[in-house]
């Protein structure tokens, strides 16, 4: 084998790109194969036909006093993505996504390598 092309696989076994692919990949695999064929989940059913019925403002009113952060973010997806389930199960993903990168980070920086104690870190998990 060329110094080379040892070097330089090296360098990728090194740097947090090889883990960083490996997650994007797996990830895929794992939530995105049938995106396609996802429909509404239990309960989320009467959050579309609500939407449907009285539009994104319903919901602004429905979440009022229970969850009143929740109502101008689903008034705004609702507006962004109506009812097609396909947009939500896909922002669903990224947002899966982005939580797995975090906990890779969180982890290579605090991991057992890191000088930190094996129970202070493993606490937050």
């Amino acid at each position: 084998m060329k110094p080379e092309l040892s070097m330089s696989w090296k360098k990728i076994k090194e740097s947090p790109w090889l883990e960083t692919a490996a997650l994007v990949i797996i990830s895929i695999f794992v939530y995105l194969i049938h995106v396609g064929k996802f429909s509404y989940y239990r309960d989320d059913w009467y959050y579309m036909y609500d939407g449907l019925v009285g539009g994104g403002g319903i919901f602004v009113e429905m979440f009022r006093h229970l969850r009143p952060a929740r109502g101008p973010v689903y008034e705004f997806l609702f507006g962004l993505f109506g009812t097609n389930p396909t947009p939500y199960h896909i922002l669903l993903y990224f947002i899966r996504l982005s939580g797995g990168w975090q906990r890779y980070g969180f982890s290579t920086s605090y991991g057992p390598n890191s000088g930190v104690p094996f129970f202070s870190w493993h606490y937050f998990f």
